[in-house]
């Protein structure tokens, strides 16, 4: 009834062998299922933004605290992007880390509080 016939080692060399043999094989499977998992990750969660001048920038919820130096920086470099971002301006940095958590604002530009 086995689909393989095998003997259980005797020999302590062997029965040794044997027990790196899996030891391998078992980090083997590990590393390969966690590159897989990678892979898909990178492919699900691709979100990253050149920089200011990015027009994908427009198509998503980009904030930034009112009066910062982030706000200052971008009203100056990009007005387009400006103008898009007022309707996602955040009071600070941590209430725009809130807004990030909670998934109402995609992106937060921000300088260190």
């Amino acid at each position: 009834g086995h689909l393989v016939a095998f003997k259980a080692p005797k020999s302590w060399p062997n029965k040794f062998l044997i027990n790196v043999w899996g030891g391998f094989s078992v980090i083997f499977v590990a590393s390969y299922t966690a590159n897989i998992a990678a892979l898909i990750a990178g492919l699900f969660f691709h979100n990253a933004v050149g920089d200011y001048h990015d027009r994908s920038l427009l198509s998503q919820r980009v904030g930034t605290p009112r009066a910062s130096a982030a706000d200052y920086y971008i009203h100056r470099a990009n007005q387009v992007l400006w103008e898009h971002m007022q309707r996602y301006s955040v009071q600070d940095v941590g209430t725009g880390v809130q807004h990030l958590k909670n998934g109402t604002l995609d992106i937060l530009i921000a300088d260190t509080p």
